[in-house]
């Protein structure tokens, strides 16, 4: 029978290679214990402070981690929280995870592709300013006058932050067409002021506009979910979170920053040709215009330089105001000649306080508000063209081999 240390000498040749080494994990593996006993209850004093503290908080740790979420999701996803770059005609889209954002890619409450009978349909395309929801206070407007003459109003809001209107006429012509609006608000000459300014140009702000960069996911991103329970963890991670950039992404979008007190000023002839490709567009689509002047705010506190960019701003309404009275289907609604910019009702050189949106499209509804009778009367039909081209139904294939019975768009 052999005893302990015979066993052990015969399952080593030598004490280096055995009895030593045994010790050492044995200590190592009581070093790790013992440090976790301690920690275990560190980390549970620190989740109940975290729990405690969350009860007088301005921020919630469940909105904490409802941002999160959202965050993990785009970048998870490579694109932005509001915004994504996967459309590739745009430079940039709203993103339908957005809780503002439906589900065709607009602001606003969910509405259908296709347009319900007994409806009119208005689409408003600008900046900022128009994806500031100006449009709902609009279709609340004249929502009671387009029910009196027995029809429904849906105000379709499309615009999106820092479009031009170079980016407004993609986005009329690939995703506006095709909810066959009946008339479109234009509210632009705010963000083509600035590409306006620089030691080069292009009729096209390529010289300007960048596309968005995709997000790329962080370390925590990849760890399991269930440790969201900890309230101390989603603390700690909103810490990290709070130093990432993530309402910069339309810096992202510049490929250089304008400096409008040195920068070169080369005029809004790009602002002109996009308007009146804008026009032509939609009247060939028998879709009835309203063009809007925007207000700037020289009230508002900001550096003297930026006058300039307010210069061009008046350019591009000029351009604007030239075209009233050409065209008995495209009307101009001079909101700057009549609203002057104030600190009472602007929050900067151009964005609404809320009572100045409800300003804002109760003039809009003004100068639509005596249209009413002709605009009911001549509505549009998006697939119809007013123009020679042939009906689709009259045009023959040339292309053999299984026909496609899929629903066509414009």
């Amino acid at each position: 029978m052999l005893s302990d240390d015979d066993r052990e000498g015969a399952a080593c040749d030598s004490a280096e290679q055995c009895g030593t080494p045994i010790r050492q994990r044995l200590s190592l593996r009581k070093k790790f214990l013992f440090a976790l006993i301690l920690f275990m209850p560190l980390l549970g004093l620190l989740e109940v402070a975290a729990r405690f503290v969350d009860g007088f908080t301005e921020v919630s740790v469940e909105q904490l981690r409802d941002t999160y979420h959202h965050r993990r999701t785009a970048r998870l996803g490579h694109f932005w929280p509001a915004q994504r770059n996967d459309y590739p005609y745009l430079p940039f889209t709203p993103n339908p995870h957005d809780p503002r954002v439906n589900e065709i890619g607009f602001r606003g409450e969910e509405v259908t592709l296709e347009k319900p009978d007994n409806t009119y349909r208005i689409l408003c395309l600008g900046g900022s300013t128009t994806w500031d929801e100006y449009p709902a206070l609009l279709q609340k407007e004249l929502k009671p006058d387009f029910a009196a003459r027995g029809l429904n109003l849906e105000v379709l809001n499309g615009g999106n932050v820092f479009y031009t209107s170079m980016e407004s006429l993609i986005n009329f012509a690939t995703r506006g067409l095709p909810l066959k609006p009946d008339a479109i608000v234009v509210y632009h000459g705010i963000n083509d002021g600035i590409p306006a300014f620089g030691e080069t140009h292009s009729m096209d702000y390529s010289h300007w506009r960048g596309r968005l960069e995709n997000l790329e996911p962080l370390f925590w991103d990849h760890l399991p979910v269930w440790l969201d329970h900890s309230y101390a963890y989603v603390g700690l991670r909103a810490a990290f979170e709070r130093d990432i950039p993530m309402l910069g992404w339309n810096e992202m979008t510049m490929k250089y920053k304008v400096d409008f007190e040195t920068s070169p000023y080369n005029g809004v002839e790009p602002y002109r040709q996009n308007i009146y490709s804008l026009i032509c567009l939609a009247r060939t689509r028998g879709v009835e215009v309203f063009l809007c002047t925007p207000v700037f705010n020289y009230h508002y506190e900001f550096h003297k330089s930026l006058e300039r960019w307010g210069r061009a701003v008046e350019d591009c309404n000029e351009v604007t105001r030239s075209f009233a009275g050409r065209w008995n289907d495209v009307h101009v609604i001079d909101v700057a000649a009549n609203l002057t910019g104030s600190n009472d009702w602007m929050v900067d050189m151009c964005h609404f306080s809320e009572q100045g949106k409800v300003r804002i499209a109760h003039f809009i509804a003004s100068g639509i508000r005596p249209r009413l009778d002709r605009l009911i009367a001549k509505q549009s039909d998006v697939y119809h063209l007013a123009t020679h081209m042939p009906p689709r139904e009259h045009l023959a294939s040339q292309v053999t081999g299984v026909p496609n019975t899929t629903t066509r768009t414009p």
